[in-house]
């Protein structure tokens, strides 16, 4: 089985980019990804506290069929750049945080998104202070480490309720789409996670119908979800 995903080891832009099944690029990207949880669990300047950070991308369960290996910029090794001098692309493993209950939150989607971006560049400039590099957006904060990029997102659960019926300019999703994302998937990666820590095999079986699937039948009728459940 582990074969039948291995790759040929391809040059591209000059830099060795895979080689192998990506069980090991896969497992040093969850070993970032705990080392990151640890860090943003103990960040003091947000006003409210991290109380969970879930992983919502595929190779952080160790079933995405070909995980990315880890950048290197110039002489700093295992170093990524968030600017020009960075590599074409550079994948980003979505995150997503959840913060101890409050009642201040804004009572508009506009107040709740302009809080979050403010937040977001509060975490950034902790995180800058340990030496860890981190862009904001509007709508995210990608955080730098050991040569992988995560991309965060704040979790509000009152986000939702206040999208209901509102889409414009400042609300560009509804929702429905907003609890998919920040709600379901990383629910349920969540717990297709622990079953891939009791079950050793669940990993290599996943990748492996992965690789079945997308080369036999159309990804419109099979989703990366519906795969892995």
């Amino acid at each position: 089985m582990g074969t039948r995903l291995k790759l040929e080891s391809k040059e591209i832009v000059g830099r060795h980019y895979y080689q192998g099944d990506g069980e090991e690029h896969a497992q040093k990207i969850i070993k970032t990804f705990s080392e990151l949880s640890k860090i943003l669990r103990k960040c003091s300047k947000i006003p409210l506290t991290i109380t969970s950070v879930l992983g919502v991308s595929p190779v952080l369960r160790n079933t995405d069929l070909y995980p990315q290996s880890e950048y290197q910029v110039g002489r700093a090794k295992k170093q990524v750049v968030l600017n020009d001098a960075a590599p074409p692309f550079v994948k980003a493993h979505v995150i997503v945080c959840h913060f101890e209950l409050s009642g201040k939150w804004a009572e508009d989607v506009q107040g709740v998104l302009r809080l979050k971006t403010a937040f977001y560049l509060a975490l950034k400039e902790e995180l800058e202070s340990m030496h860890i590099t981190a862009k904001v957006n509007l709508n995210f904060l990608d955080i730098a480490r050991n040569g992988f990029v995560f991309r965060l997102k704040f979790l509000v659960p009152k986000e939702e309720k206040l999208r209901a019926g509102n889409i414009s300019f400042w609300v560009p999703c509804s929702s429905a789409e907003l609890k998919v994302q920040t709600v379901i998937l990383p629910y349920v990666s969540s717990h297709l996670t622990s079953l891939s820590l009791q079950h050793s095999a669940y990993p290599l079986t996943v990748r492996y119908l992965k690789h079945w699937s997308q080369t036999t039948v159309s990804q419109t009728t099979s989703p990366i979800y519906s795969v892995s459940l």
